[in-house]
């Protein structure tokens, strides 16, 4: 067995394994900051360095392997490939047909598709019309009576330049009529009742003669207001309060509650 192998393959590992060095960090560079504003001299220098257009780029440069010639040279392979690749002497006239084209011999859907198509009946009819011959045939037609009669325009009365001085007269008859009582009813304006006016400010009779009660004259008086400033009486002691007597419930609920803390120093105790 080859021992060598495996401690090369072990080395390799061991060199693989090991970190990558950290390529040093390039040091920045630092920005003096300017403190007080340029001088005109300095300004119009450092507009002449960055105010200009950039430059064009150039187009890269190749070099050129193949060897010049002089135009002499390449003259006659420039007459050479202006010339076309093939010239018609003569073209041939519109109306040639071709030899091959007499011993053609066509199928019959070649026949078929040479037919014309066949047109619509009734296209057919419009288009075999002959005009000339209707107009004859009503130059010779003969109108009946029937026709005549309707033909003749419908007579008119001619307009009556006549005044005509009675046009708003009353018809005799209509001044004899002897109207009903519905007609007579139904003439009549209808009549609306006037309201009377009202005075805002009237009382009603049964208003004087109320009789008040003695709540309604409790009422009516204004409500007795305390005089402004300071109430003596604000942190005074009920007389009900100081006849209360405590039930014995009160006197368990008044008992604090039970710490083992404050037990010690018994800090609460209840007077009875």
């Amino acid at each position: 067995m080859n021992i060598e192998y495996p401690l090369r393959r072990m080395h390799r590992y061991e060199q693989n394994s090991k970190p990558k060095p950290v390529p040093p960090k390039p040091e920045l560079k630092k920005k003096r900051r300017r403190t007080k504003p340029r001088s005109p001299g300095e300004r119009r220098k450092w507009e002449r360095e960055n105010c200009r257009p950039k430059p064009v780029p150039k187009p890269p440069s190749f070099a050129q392997d193949m060897p010049k010639k002089s135009y002499d040279e390449m003259l006659p392979r420039l007459i050479e490939l202006s010339r076309p690749t093939r010239i018609y002497e003569k073209s041939p006239p519109p109306d040639y047909v071709n030899r091959k084209s007499f011993d053609y011999v066509m199928t019959e859907r070649m026949e078929a598709l040479a037919k014309p198509r066949a047109l619509d009946p009734e296209y057919v009819k419009d288009l075999e019309y002959d005009f000339d011959e209707k107009i004859e045939r009503a130059r010779r037609y003969k109108p009946t009576e029937r026709i005549i009669k309707l033909a003749q325009p419908k007579p008119h009365p001619p307009p009556k330049e006549e005044i005509n001085e009675f046009a708003f007269t009353v018809n005799p008859a209509a001044l004899k009529y002897k109207p009903t009582q519905r007609i007579l009813d139904l003439a009549k304006p209808r009549m609306y009742e006037e309201e009377p006016e009202v005075d805002p400010f009237a009382v009603k009779e049964s208003a004087k003669r109320y009789k008040m009660t003695p709540r309604m004259e409790e009422l009516a008086k204004p409500r007795d207001r305390a005089a402004p400033g300071p109430n003596p009486w604000a942190f005074q002691v009920n007389p009900q309060a100081l006849k209360y007597k405590i039930t014995p419930r009160m006197i368990e609920l008044a008992q604090p509650k039970k710490d083992p803390m404050f037990a010690k120093h018994n800090c609460f105790r209840v007077v009875k």
